[in-house]
């Protein structure tokens, strides 16, 4: 019993950064995930940063008319771009923060070890060339009419339009593409405790379901203004976000994380219940077996026809 009870009790020791490099990383994981104690660590000042930060952007960007207008996109890009500049930095860990003691993490590799990096950048690369590449060019009238002009171009390359900045042009789609991937990109590279996951997870939550009871007591109470006629959006609206369709998608994706969330939680609540069950009916198992062997033997060894009882 003081067998099983160690083994369940007390995990095996990990690697400190001295040990050998193929293995240094995998147990750094580990201890980072906490896998090795039920004693979570406090999270890391700049860890702690990113989350507030990522927390902040996330719940703005539906708060914010659904982020369609320059403004809007302009802060959800400086917002993204200090989120990329903390996920980066280089972090000295202490013992209050971590259990090898005091030791240096680069973040950057792990940068380039992310295949969405690089996916990214292709993608960033040919928008860049759209814009760098016009074929047509945006003319106004003086009447206030418009009309597309063509314009000399490199065929052979990706091409795009030369329209004004506040209606939408390639540039901005750059903006808007480069916010989405320095997000991701911080995420991947500056989460590392199951801590901030959680609790960027839960601000995910409690925002979009603080939005919904909005939108739903804007429908039954009648509004025909957006906020109860604070802002001057009419008719196809839900909350904060003009267009449904919008609404719709965001939603949608609330509903997969609290979804995820919830079969995570439930996983883990089974796994505790399984391995305590293990642990409280191990004893009974063993003293019920009919060979309390707590070892195994090991087989006699193989005899010779000369020394058997059949010989002679």
């Amino acid at each position: 019993k003081l067998e099983i009870l160690q083994r369940t009790l007390c995990p095996q020791p990990i690697q400190t950064p001295k040990s050998p490099a193929n293995s240094g990383n995998a147990d750094l994981l580990r201890v980072f995930r906490g896998e090795h104690s039920k004693t979570s660590l406090l999270l890391h000042p700049q860890e702690k940063a990113l989350v507030t930060v990522v927390g902040l952007h996330l719940s703005f960007l539906p708060w914010a008319l659904g982020t369609m207008h320059v403004w809007s996109q302009a802060i959800s890009f400086a917002a993204a771009l200090v989120a990329f500049v903390l996920a980066l930095w280089p972090r000295t860990y202490t013992p209050e923060y971590a259990r090898e003691g005091h030791f240096r993490l680069l973040m950057w590799p792990r940068l380039l070890r992310f295949p969405l990096t690089w996916i990214g950048l292709l993608l960033l690369g040919y928008v860049l060339v759209q814009a760098l590449n016009p074929a047509w060019d945006f003319y106004r009238f003086p009447n206030g009419s418009w009309m597309m002009k063509p314009l000399v171009t490199i065929p052979w390359l990706p091409h795009g339009m030369r329209t004004p900045f506040e209606m939408m042009n390639p540039w901005r789609m750059l903006m808007i593409y480069t916010s989405a991937w320095l997000l991701v990109c911080s995420l991947w590279v500056g989460l590392t405790r199951r801590t901030a996951l959680q609790a960027l997870i839960v601000i995910v939550i409690v925002n979009g379901t603080a939005l919904a009871v909005l939108g739903l007591l804007q429908r039954m109470t009648g509004g025909p203004k957006m906020l109860w006629g604070l802002l001057d959006r009419e008719g196809y609206y839900f909350a904060t976000i003009i267009y449904k369709n919008h609404a719709g998608a965001y939603f949608n994706l609330i509903l997969g994380v609290i979804a995820s969330a919830f079969v995570y939680a439930f996983a883990r609540q089974t796994r505790a219940w399984t391995a305590a069950g293990r642990l409280l009916f191990s004893p009974f198992a063993r003293s019920s077996s009919p060979l309390p062997c707590s070892r195994p033997t090991r087989a006699p060894p193989p005899c010779s026809w000369e020394d058997s009882s059949f010989s002679g």
